[in-house]
């Protein structure tokens, strides 16, 4: 019982972690193409 108890907590844990590295991975994507659009329509502006 126990054994089943920890196993579940570390696959919650495991889960967890992936999600949250996941979304912040998501999250600098996300960041890294908005500077990278907003540099390219800036030197569109510039030329």
């Amino acid at each position: 019982m126990e054994w089943t108890v920890e196993r579940g907590r570390t696959m919650i844990v495991l889960g967890m972690s992936v999600a949250l590295i996941t979304s912040l991975t998501l999250l600098a994507m996300t960041l890294l193409l908005n500077i990278e659009w907003k540099g390219r329509s800036a030197l569109m502006k510039v030329f």
